[in-house]
């Protein structure tokens, strides 16, 4: 499970690792909001770097100072992004369902059969002729090819 750190708790962690204080530059605040955001819309590492002002190194290095498991073990931007991206795609799969099922979208429930269901545009359909040999052809390939077919006619 994922664990945000604020603002203040990352300074007093980062304070403490510096025995004698920290006399540097000021510690680099991280919107994670919109980090987050930038994550489950699937941006680029730059994208998101230049979306929050910094270099890729910065957002790199600040991810395991303000992301921990319930182990209190550190996060690395790769592990954090996984688990954005997974939320993303659940975020689009559900909005696909129900724009498919509540307004009713025929094209995307023809396009979810496809993917989930197996269903496909073509109709199988068989004929014995009268030796009994079963014949086997897509409906829809042999009318384009009699379309074509007129077409050379003309």
């Amino acid at each position: 499970m994922l664990i945000r750190k604020s603002y203040e708790d990352v300074e007093k962690s980062f304070v403490k690792e510096h025995k004698k204080g920290w006399k540097g530059k000021p510690h680099t605040k991280l919107d994670l909001s919109k980090l987050e955001y930038l994550m489950v819309i699937q941006c680029t590492q730059q994208e998101i770097a230049d979306m929050l002002e910094m270099h890729i190194d910065t957002l790199r290095d600040l991810i395991p100072r303000y992301y921990t498991n319930e182990n209190n073990e550190k996060y690395t931007y790769s592990k954090l992004y996984k688990e954005m991206l997974s939320k993303g795609l659940c975020s689009l799969r559900r909005s696909q369902w129900k724009k498919a099922i509540d307004k009713d979208n025929t094209t995307m429930q023809i396009w979810l059969g496809k993917q989930y269901l197996n269903q496909s545009d073509k109709a199988i359909i068989q004929e014995t002729d009268t030796d009994a040999t079963t014949v086997e052809y897509d409906v829809r390939e042999s009318m384009y090819n009699d379309e074509k077919g007129k077409e050379k006619n003309v």
